[in-house]
């Protein structure tokens, strides 16, 4: 069994996030934009010796989270992880490709939320979604980060005043 959850376990992540050379987990995320979440946890995980607790990935993602909505920047940290998942599973673009259905019912299914909070942001990811269909975005339309007009007009259709 995983020691993951032993002791301070954010200390530990932290620890990883500043031997890359980062403050924060959002600093990290922001330093390599659209590289899917699971990349950027490969790289903390890269910065572990033999010594060291290992960290899980669920901690990697809570914690982001987490720093971001104490810097008041929750609904930025969500469309990150938004166009993260779309540049993984979409590629080519929002209607360009094969097996197209799969793939954006994919990038809908495993974008990360805060973990803690999943119900309440749940129905405004739905919401969001719902937007982003309906602005149809041209076919080979794929944002390379979340100031993208497109995503930040999903966003302003769905995301709640007070959050």
């Amino acid at each position: 069994m995983s020691n993951a959850w032993s002791g301070d376990w954010k200390a530990r992540v932290r620890e990883r996030v500043n031997r890359l050379g980062f403050d924060s987990l959002p600093a990290l995320a922001s330093a390599h934009p659209g590289v899917p979440f699971g990349q950027l946890f490969r790289l903390l995980r890269e910065t572990e010796s033999p010594d060291d607790t290992t960290i899980g990935y669920i901690q990697f993602q809570a914690l982001f989270f987490e720093e971001a909505e104490a810097n008041g920047r929750i609904r930025e940290a969500i469309a990150d992880t938004l166009v993260r998942r779309l540049r993984q599973h979409l590629r080519s673009g929002w209607n360009r490709g094969q097996r197209l259905r799969e793939r954006k019912a994919e990038a809908r299914a495993k974008w990360e939320l805060p973990p803690s909070r999943i119900p309440k942001f749940g129905v405004v990811t739905d919401k969001i979604w719902d937007a982003l269909r309906d602005l149809n975005p041209p076919d080979d339309w794929c944002p390379a980060d979340c100031n993208d007009p497109i995503i930040q007009e999903a966003f302003r259709h769905a995301w709640p005043e007070k959050d």
